[in-house]
């Protein structure tokens, strides 16, 4: 027979054995989470009636710590105005998943908006959908939510036109600032050489050549600039329907300097006066105040205006002096004819007193000589 150890034993194995099945059977929570998205605000989430919190910014996420797949079953929104909606339930996402759940309330009335407008200047006509509402500044009421063209028409300005969004039990502002209409024509600029930038009153507009419309009538300003080239600019008037050509002619940075200079060349030559010269025979020496200034023929520019002394002067000629008053820019000319000197002419009797001196000088000389000796 078993001893009363032997049923002990027994027994306590078959209690760890339910333990064992009891614990293994348990299943452990799961946190998860449901995202409900819902374009009415405030609305009321309940999941199987338990009140879960309200829908903001367009959302309620709601957290669910349970061990089952589906804790809830159904889902249900609540707000004034809109039917209730019910939905079920999908399974969580997972353990610290979530899942999006999308719902949408239906109102029970559609309530209608306004549409105000108003323009600058006022008295425009108004149009609606293109069926006329009379002149702004205008307020329509009554308007079903929904969008609406806005167009406007006003005798000398452009006609203008935009889409309104109209919400239930809400006022749409639309303010138009009209523009006036202008007269245009056409603009032709070209430039030698070509690829220069084209700038129209002061705004860069493109590059040479270049043929534009919708240029409004009247005085405008064209300005050419090219890199190695002189800007240049002109004053145009456009007239209306009527292609206005305007061509430049560029001139190089090199070559405006060289015109330049010629141009305060001859600004110098007008300020001070010039003074030409021709002798014969050719080749005398010309001074002026003095100062050599070469030889005929010549000419001596940049010569300040007043009174100035003249010579000329050639080997075996006499010399020729003169003088001059110039003015400013005065230009004078000199035709000289040079006088020969005449040939020197020697007395005969004026060689005997020479002689006379170089015998004396000689026997002087030889006297001294001697008394050395």
């Amino acid at each position: 027979m078993p001893s009363h150890y032997t049923y002990l034993l027994l027994i306590t194995l078959l209690l760890c054995l339910c333990c064992t099945t009891q614990v293994m059977g348990e299943t452990a929570d799961v946190l998860s989470f449901y995202d409900i998205y819902l374009d009415v605000n405030g609305a009321a989430i309940f999941f199987d009636d338990e009140y879960m919190g309200q829908i903001s910014n367009g959302m309620l996420t709601v957290r669910v710590v349970s061990p089952d797949k589906r804790p809830y079953y159904q889902v249900s929104a609540i707000n004034n105005g809109y039917r209730t909606i019910t939905e079920d339930l999908p399974e969580i996402a997972g353990d610290m998943q979530h899942r999006s759940v999308f719902l949408s309330l239906s109102p029970l009335i559609s309530k209608n908006g306004k549409l105000s407008v108003s323009s600058s200047p006022s008295q425009a006509k108004l149009f609606i959908d293109e069926k006329e509402h009379g002149i702004t500044p205008q307020t329509i009421t009554g308007l079903e939510p929904g969008t609406y063209r806005i167009k406007l028409i006003f005798q000398g300005y452009e006609t203008w036109s935009t889409n309104a969004v109209v919400s239930g039990n809400a006022t749409c502002n639309i303010y138009a600032c009209l523009e006036k209409k202008y007269k245009s024509g056409i603009l032709s600029v070209n430039s030698n050489p070509d690829g220069a930038d084209i700038y129209l009153d002061k705004w860069k507009y493109g590059i040479t050549p270049m043929r534009t419309g919708g240029i409004s009538t009247g005085s405008h300003l064209i300005e050419i600039k090219k890199e190695g080239y002189i800007d240049l600019a002109k004053s145009v008037n456009v007239t209306e329907g009527i292609v206005t050509p305007v061509t430049f002619s560029l001139i190089s940075i090199e070559e405006h300097n060289l015109q330049e200079e010629e141009k305060l060349r001859k600004e110098q030559m007008n300020r001070t006066g010039t003074l030409s010269f021709i002798s014969s025979p050719s080749g005398a020496i010309i001074f002026i105040d003095s100062i050599s200034q070469g030889a005929t023929p010549n000419t001596v520019t940049d010569l300040t205006p007043g009174a100035h002394q003249v010579e000329l002067m050639y080997e075996g000629y006499q010399e020729y002096q003169g003088s001059v008053v110039l003015s400013r820019g005065e230009k004078r000319s000199f035709n000289i004819t040079m006088q020969r000197l005449p040939d020197p002419k020697f007395a005969p009797a004026s060689v005997f007193p020479a002689i006379f001196s170089l015998l004396v000088a000689a026997l002087f000389v030889t006297h001294k000589w001697y008394r050395k000796m």
